[in-house]
């Protein structure tokens, strides 16, 4: 049952109280089940969102370097990587357990003002809300929405006259939210403003308690943010909103004609905003500004729907505000950003309060109510905005979302979706007059509907993206690309992207292999590419299918490293040689050259190479070798192998060489004058990782080999080149 409306505390409660309820065990259900049908969506397709490239390009870069100040999240994303390159994935399984997450703390506040069967509901019904498409993104905004509710479960836990630790831990989770995104930083005026009404609301002597609530939020809240910044990055890390949003501010001027500029967007995108909220949220809207009301007219009244009304519409106000300036501040100066833009994602975290405020109550003293000429009044606005959004199907503003959440339903005007607005547009005429009814109304009418439709947006999104089958394939065809081209080849790559697959490699997938480089990166969509035109003249290039080059292009070779990979080598600086793959994708060897090479002594191929197994490895090319050549290598040793020279022997000429436990290029000059097709590698100290403790394997290991290149233009005889 919920608490009653006047009980002390009414936020503070034990967690065992929630443990040994039955609802609970079902919210834990609902939460499990949620989460894996999460997984199954995002895992079977690839969701694309432009802002991906940043935060997947934070994990290659080391944390001082984080432009974005977002060092909590690149900390607790960096364990995507021990996923390899399944990091993608990995990314998608934090992002669900944080959004499910936060499912724990919406129950543990609807709970204070209903049964908890209900609360129960609610949590998993705001699960349903458009914030889940941004769990398939490798972005913070599962994250962020985990802490933003666990900072609002702890401020409403905060007594105004109650213990100073409190209002501390709110400050905690505060300064947690700036470290995941810049964007908590909008919220401490909103925790402040909302310890202020508190202290106002409950005590005469309001003036000192609200002078120490907000000093213990602030002074935390920066304490935390500002140390562990400072801790990651030194003095970069005390930029407030990052290296990056300070460059882009830096190019917004302040003249008096920008500042009116800037108001009219203002008023532009904030009355978009107001259109959108209104029509999908009309009623809730309504509730909360009603509960708003009732707390500013009765002091002393301790209400949960008030405190709850009070905390959102500070906060709410907060991030739309944000969002709003944020767009105008930008429009016509960031590249694709328009006054129309309504970037609703930056307080989409606050929609499940809309959920919440349905199942406030009217309790039996009506003096706590406003009257039904007074919700008149609130119907008003709220009705002219819903209207207007309705006939006008939200344009200009709709040519500029990208993303399915509520507005789609606005936009894209279905026989179902015209029905939900329609309902709850009748919803909010009725609660005027029988409060309710009208909530009823929504709620069995507008609101399943309205999240039905939402979801099956997010749904088709996702199906008419990049299956995962091809984003894997790309993947690996990235990886052994990475692993095949040496630091100096790279440089002279040009990746090419077409179709769908370009655009995920141009957002995400190119960082597996270019980050720490300087490499040439192309989209050419659906034509075909030509190096003849190409000013760079580059020497490797990394087709990502559908991309193709011209038909009439002679290719000198190229390698098959996945279905939608290819590896070609151009003509520029071709050097007269062949090259030998010792690498694998699903349990292939590859040749660069159409002719293969038998070998004896080595193991099967794997992405890292293909290692010795035994004392002697043998490699019989199909015709003899020249007469006098380079036997380039890119390998490395096992243990104690490093410590004792290899033998590398061609008819009766042999060589020692040293190879060290790092993967190496190695060039030695070998004369084959008995025309022998037979290279032989002796092993000095073959030896098993299980008998140094390693692990498990059993294997003689020795020399692992990646590439093996036959370059007839010799060097001299007695040279060795080792190039690390």
């Amino acid at each position: 049952m919920a608490y009653h409306e006047n009980d002390n505390r009414i936020f503070s409660v034990r967690f065992k109280d929630y443990v040994e309820e039955k609802a609970f065990s079902i919210l834990l259900i609902g939460m499990l089940v949620v989460f894996f049908c999460l997984l199954f969506r995002n895992f079977g397709s690839l969701y694309v969102v432009t802002d991906e490239s940043s935060f997947v390009g934070l994990l290659r870069k080391p944390i001082a370097d984080n432009s974005l100040s977002a060092y909590l999240f690149q900390i607790t994303y960096q364990i995507s990587l021990s996923c390899g390159d399944r990091f993608y994935e990995c990314g998608k399984t934090i992002n669900a357990l944080f959004f499910v997450g936060s499912a724990f703390f919406i129950y543990h506040i609807a709970a204070r003002i209903t049964k908890r069967s209900v609360a129960v509901a609610i949590a998993l019904t705001a699960l349903f809300l458009p914030t889940n498409v941004y769990t398939g993104a490798f972005m913070p905004e599962s994250m962020f929405l985990f802490f933003v509710w666990g900072g609002l479960w702890q401020v409403l836990r905060a007594e105004s006259t109650g213990s100073s630790l409190q209002w501390i831990l709110a400050g905690v989770w505060l300064g947690c939210l700036c470290l995941i995104k810049p964007h908590g930083l909008f919220l401490i005026p909103a925790f402040l403003a909302y310890a202020v009404l508190l202290a106002w609301h409950e005590n005469d002597r309001w003036h000192t308690l609200a002078f120490r609530n907000t000093l213990l939020i602030a002074l935390t809240a920066f304490a935390v943010r500002s140390g562990i910044a400072f801790l990651c990055a030194g003095k970069a890390g005390l930029s407030l909103l990052g290296l990056y949003a300070n460059h882009v501010g830096a190019q917004v001027s302040f003249s008096t004609e920008r500042i009116m500029t800037i108001l009219g967007s203002v008023s532009i995108n904030a009355w978009g905003n107001a259109m959108m909220l209104a029509a999908i949220f009309g009623l809730p809207l309504a509730i909360i500004i009603d509960k708003t009301l009732t707390f500013i007219r009765h002091k002393r009244e301790n209400c949960a729907q008030s405190r709850i009304a009070i905390l959102f519409v500070c906060s709410c106000f907060s991030l739309v505000a944000m969002s709003v300036m944020f767009v105008a501040q930008i429009a016509d100066v960031e590249q694709g950003v328009s006054r129309y833009q309504i970037m609703s994602r930056y307080y989409t975290y606050f929609y499940p309060i809309f959920i919440i405020a349905l199942c406030f109550f009217y309790v039996k003293n009506q003096s706590l109510s406003q009257s039904w000429l007074s919700r008149g009044l609130i119907f008003l606005p709220l009705a002219v905005a819903s209207a207007a959004a309705i006939f006008t199907r939200m344009k200009p503003y709709s040519e500029f979302e990208t993303i399915p959440l509520f507005a789609k339903i606005l936009w894209y005007q279905s026989t179902l979706s015209l029905l939900a607005l329609l309902f709850g547009f009748i919803a909010l005429l009725v609660w005027v007059k029988w409060p309710t009814i009208g909530k009823t109304l929504y709620i069995v009418l507008s609101l399943p509907i309205i999240l039905g439709l939402v979801n099956s947006f997010i749904w088709e999104d996702y199906s008419v993206r990049v299956k995962l089958e091809e984003h894997d394939t790309t993947i690996r065809g990235i990886n052994a690309a990475k692993a095949l081209l040496l630091p100096d080849d790279i440089k002279k790559t040009m990746v090419v992207m077409g179709g769908s697959h370009g655009l995920f490699f141009h957002y995400i997938g190119y960082y597996n292999l270019i980050i720490h480089f300087s490499v040439m990166h192309k989209f050419i969509g659906s034509s075909d590419y030509d190096w003849r035109e190409s000013k760079e003249q580059p020497e490797w290039l990394v087709l990502v299918r559908p991309a193709r080059v011209n038909p009439e292009l002679e290719i000198p070779y190229s390698l098959e490293l996945s279905p939608t990979v290819s590896l070609i080598r151009t003509p520029y600086n071709l050097p007269s040689s062949q090259k030998f793959i010792f690498t694998n994708n699903a349990s292939f060897t590859y040749s660069l050259q159409p002719n293969k090479i038998k070998t004896s002594g080595l193991s099967m191929p794997a992405w890292h190479g293909s290692w010795s197994d035994g004392k002697t490895v043998h490699l019989e090319f199909p015709e003899s070798l020249p007469t006098s050549f380079t036997l380039s290598l890119v390998a490395n040793s096992f243990g104690p192998n490093e410590q004792f020279p290899f033998i590398f022997k061609i008819g009766s000429i042999s060589k020692e060489v040293m190879i060290p436990q790092v993967r190496t290029q190695i060039d030695i000059s070998l004369t084959n004058e008995e025309e022998s097709s037979l290279i032989e590698i002796i092993v000095p100290k073959p030896t098993s990782p299980i008998s140094l403790g390693l692990s498990g394997e059993e294997r003689n290991l020795g020399i692992n080999l990646y590439s093996l290149e036959i370059i007839s233009d010799a060097l001299s005889e007695d040279t060795i080149r080792v190039r690390r």
